[in-house]
């Protein structure tokens, strides 16, 4: 996403920075909300110089890692009560994670927030390579309550309808110990003074949303390392990888307000890589052993279910004509259409 504009990080942090300013009034000191808006307009205008923008991955070059938007119009929480104009300690902490997200984000995470409700942010996770995931993208929106950082942020998964991991809902739950919707000690639950927006999406990245999700289940964990663990999380990365490619699908049709270029251009120079991975699980190459590039990295052949490659070519031909009509480079997967068992 081509964005106009030459202004330095030290820009943004200083707009940033007057978001907790506040006038002298008393025992309290309240922020005027005239103020906060002139503050978050003149941080929608702020925009990192291309130059100054971090390197980003091949699959997404121009779009902003961390960027400020208007109109969260089918934002999951939009009815949600408001932004806290007048609590210091909730637009400090909004400060603050705005600034380590803007950053500290890894690049296989995009957030944006918004200039008018700042009590509201959606974020994007690209599924990693060697998992079940891999070149998926799991959206997630955030509410931060005007209890907020005392409790923490409330989510919402994108599902499409589909449950792809026992952490992520249908309806979408989001169970993270960090969110205080899972059991956690320690670090591992949310702390008012040192968690943060960044952590909640690094957890959901490498822990909920990894290479062995069946052993996420409540329990399960007992089963790690057994004959019957093992094969039945073959079993659930096989369903998961076919739920992957149908939210694939899903988000071609319906991408989020907001990241429909990040969608767009994400499969477009994805897509053969998609494909690629889908001809390697057809020859029954382990799902979540491959490489970036899709390349094969095991040696284990017929791994996969008959039922799997059976529903998987039912899948890939819709999955193909999706990919081809955003214009992404298939040519080579060609016979992926009419394959057969």
């Amino acid at each position: 996403m081509e964005k106009s504009g030459s202004q330095k990080p030290n820009d943004i942090d200083n707009q940033l920075s007057k978001l907790t300013t506040v006038r002298q009034g008393g025992e309290d000191e309240v922020a005027e909300a005239s103020d906060l808006l002139e503050i978050a307009e003149t941080l929608c205008n702020l925009h990192l110089s291309e130059s100054d923008a971090p390197p980003q991955e091949e699959c997404i070059s121009r779009f902003k890692g961390f960027d400020i938007v208007r109109d969260p119009l089918d934002h999951y929480f939009l009815g949600s009560q408001g932004q806290n104009n007048a609590a210091r300690k909730w637009l400090k902490k909004v400060q603050q994670d705005w600034h380590i997200l803007q950053n500290n984000l890894p690049e296989s995470i995009y957030v944006r927030v918004y200039e008018d409700r700042m009590d509201l942010l959606r974020a994007v996770i690209v599924g990693a390579y060697g998992t079940p995931y891999q070149d998926g993208l799991f959206f997630f929106d955030f509410h931060l309550p005007p209890e907020y950082p005392d409790v923490p942020p409330s989510a919402y998964y994108h599902s499409g309808g589909w449950r792809i991991n026992p952490n992520l809902y249908e309806e979408g739950k989001v169970c993270l110990s960090l969110l205080n919707t899972w059991t956690g000690r320690g670090n591992e639950v949310w702390d008012p003074s040192t968690s943060s927006i960044l952590q909640v999406l690094v957890s959901l990245q490498g822990l909920v949303l990894n290479s062995k999700p069946y052993f996420n289940e409540a329990g399960y964990d007992k089963q790690v390392g057994t004959a019957e663990g093992e094969k039945n999380s073959l079993s659930y990365n096989e369903n998961t990888f076919l739920l992957n490619c149908k939210t694939m699908m899903y988000l071609m049709r319906k991408p989020p307000k907001d990241f429909e270029e990040l969608v767009l251009e994400h499969f477009r120079k994805r897509g053969r890589y998609i494909l690629k991975a889908c001809d390697a699980y057809m020859k029954g190459h382990l799902i979540g052993s491959l490489a970036k590039d899709a390349s094969i990295s095991d040696t284990n052949m017929n791994s996969n279910s008959v039922g799997f490659k059976l529903m998987l070519t039912k899948v890939v031909p819709k999955l193909f004509s999706a990919l081809s009509e955003i214009g992404a480079d298939c040519q080579e997967f060609e016979h992926l259409n009419q394959i057969k068992l």
